[in-house]
Parts: C-alpha cells; sequence; structure tokens
C-alpha cells in the first residue's frame, strides 16, 4: 500500500480493525484486576465517559478509533496516547485522523485523584471505548483488564496497517486474514462505521464523487443518485474543505443503520460499498440490517478479540497519559 492509499484510510472512523498475533494472557488478568489497588476506577471511567458524552456525544466514535489504533500497530499498550518532542510517534503519523485525547486526558486525571500510579492508560482507554459506545446505545462488550503502557512509540510502526477507504472486498478480505480476522469478522468491525465520518476534502470524497476514474465531474455510478446530491451538498468540490461527512446519518448512535445505508447503495466510501459486491458479504449485512441484536452481539464479540491481542511484556503504569515517566527511557 503506498502513502497516497494510506491517506485514503486516515479519513475512515479507522474501525475496519485489524490486529497483531493474539498471545495467551495471563491468568491474573481479569475485570477485577484492580479491586485490592483501586476498585472504584471502572465506575470512576464510566462516570467520567458519561460526563463528556453529555456535552459530545460524538468522541464516543474518536476514543474508539484511538482504541483500534492502540491495538493493531504494537498491542493493547497506550503507545497511541503518547507524544515526541520531535513528531515521531505513532499519534503524529495518524494526527489529522485522530480525536479524543483531551477527553482521554480528562478520565485519567478523575482516575489519578483517586489512585495515583496504579491504573494504566492502556486500561483506561480500553474502558473509555467501551463505555463511550454504550453511552449512543452500544450494548458493550467484556473488557479484560491488567495492561501496561508500553514505553516506546514510533511512527514507523504506523505504515501498512491500515486498509485503504477504495479497497474492494477481496482486498479488504486478504488483509484482515493476514491479521487473524475472517471476512464475517471483517464485516462486523465495519460496522463501527455507524459512528464514523469522513472528510469532505480528502481523496475518499472528493475522487468518488467528483472525478470518478479520473473524469471531472463523474460520479461513482453504484451510489444511489439521490444519496450521491445530498453529500455533494454538503461537500464543495474543494481539496481545502475539512467538513466531516457522517458514514451513517444516524451516526451519534450505534446501531446498525450503517447495514441498512450499505444495502441502499448509500455507503460513503468504495470500501463500505464493497461490502455487498460479494454473495456472501451481501448476506451477511443483510442480516445485520435486519437484526440489530445480531450486529451488536458480534460486534462484542470481535471487539473483546481485538483488546485481547497481545499486550505489552515490559511497560509501567504511566502517571501522565502523553508521557512516559520521568524515570523512563525516553521517546
Amino acid at each position: 500500500m503506498d502513502s497516497y492509499d494510506r491517506m485514503h484510510s486516515l479519513t475512515t472512523l479507522a474501525v475496519i480493525l485489524l490486529a497483531t498475533v493474539t498471545d495467551v494472557l495471563s491468568s491474573s488478568d481479569s475485570s477485577d484486576f484492580y479491586n485490592q489497588t483501586c476498585p472504584q476506577a471502572p465506575t470512576i471511567v464510566q462516570n467520567t465517559v458519561h460526563d463528556i458524552m453529555q456535552k459530545n456525544k460524538g468522541i464516543a466514535a474518536g476514543v474508539l478509533q484511538l482504541q483500534f489504533h492502540d491495538c493493531i500497530i504494537t498491542g493493547c499498550d497506550g503507545s497511541i496516547l503518547l507524544s515526541s518532542p520531535d513528531n515521531t510517534s505513532e499519534k503524529d503519523a495518524l494526527k489529522s485522523s485522530l480525536r479524543g485525547f483531551t477527553e482521554i486526558d480528562q478520565i485519567k486525571s478523575a482516575v489519578e485523584a483517586e489512585c495515583p500510579g496504579v491504573v494504566s492508560c492502556a486500561d483506561i482507554l480500553a474502558l473509555a471505548a467501551r463505555d463511550g459506545v454504550v453511552e449512543v446505545a452500544g450494548k458493550g462488550w467484556f473488557v479484560t483488564l491488567g495492561r501496561k503502557d508500553g514505553m516506546e512509540s514510533n511512527n514507523s510502526d504506523v505504515p501498512l496497517v491500515h486498509p485503504g477507504a477504495f479497497m474492494s472486498y477481496d482486498e479488504l478480505v486478504d488483509t484482515f486474514a493476514a491479521k487473524g480476522f475472517t471476512a464475517e469478522e471483517m464485516i462486523t468491525l465495519s460496522g463501527a462505521h455507524t459512528l464514523g465520518r469522513a472528510v469532505c476534502g480528502l481523496p475518499p470524497i472528493q475522487i468518488r464523487y467528483y472525478q470518478y476514474n479520473g473524469t471531472i465531474g463523474s460520479v461513482d455510478p453504484s451510489i444511489d443518485p439521490n444519496f450521491a446530491r445530498s453529500v455533494k451538498q454538503m461537500c464543495p468540490m474543494d481539496t481545502k474543505s475539512r467538513v466531516p461527512v457522517p458514514l451513517d446519518l444516524t451516526n451519534t448512535t450505534f446501531d446498525n443503520k450503517y447495514y441498512q445505508a450499505v444495502l441502499a447503495n448509500q455507503g460513503v466510501l468504495k470500501s463500505d460499498a464493497s461490502l455487498i459486491t460479494n454473495p456472501d458479504g451481501r448476506k451477511l449485512v443483510t442480516r445485520y440490517s435486519q437484526s440489530d441484536s445480531d450486529f451488536q452481539r458480534d460486534f462484542g464479540a470481535v471487539m473483546e478479540k481485538l483488546i485481547n491481542q497481545r499486550w505489552a511484556k515490559d511497560g509501567e503504569i504511566r502517571r501522565s497519559w502523553s508521557a512516559m515517566n520521568t524515570d523512563s527511557i525516553s521517546l
């Protein structure tokens, strides 16, 4: 995948969730990991997320996206949150598409006020991503706790982990298969686009709605014409526009409306539309479009698979969400 295609992928809610090879978790890792050291931690995270979401429900998408990137790059170790003085951290490679850092800072501060130096940023992010989805009508999933915060964050680890917004069904399947996910799991995880958004001025919108196949003024003919007109009303033919385009018109509610839109040829991105170009893909999209409960159940199961990927064996409990402890090795 070249740099142009990676730029395409940055406009999506990076919810085409990939992962690294799964390691067996220690038997000491559990949902009650902090029972002796900070039993109130999950409640503090939940309550702080609730307060944040009362002001901005859209942040559920941002925190879920941070969780995704944290897990797929080097494992679920909080490294996506680290800052670097020379702009060489993971988030520096993705900063045009990431949000939610301020909110994670707020949650981390609330936990630190009660239990300083006890709860990892990686665990806080895992809880916050789940709780944020629950706040917008998601059913949630089980979060295993006990992660350590990683001590490295390099932008060089980011390339080639993102599927492109222009990928075909077969390309998406191959990309996921290489990371241990089935075609069905890829379609399930694509449902996180129910909270997602693209950006008007970037290629996935400009090319698909204004320059299809290189012809100025042409639109991808697979898009429902009325829907294409509505997107173009939101988005001028302007590569400088940074107006967000929801990938689901109910994108502050976690539901199955995304799949209904895809079936109606109203998927915003080509990668959305590609899900129904395969008979098996269309079958699962149809099932999810008809059953929100099936989607919610399956999404939770695949999220558990994602967040229980390889964790940092060596790490620390970071006192700040964005910086390693002063006695740690610097970036």
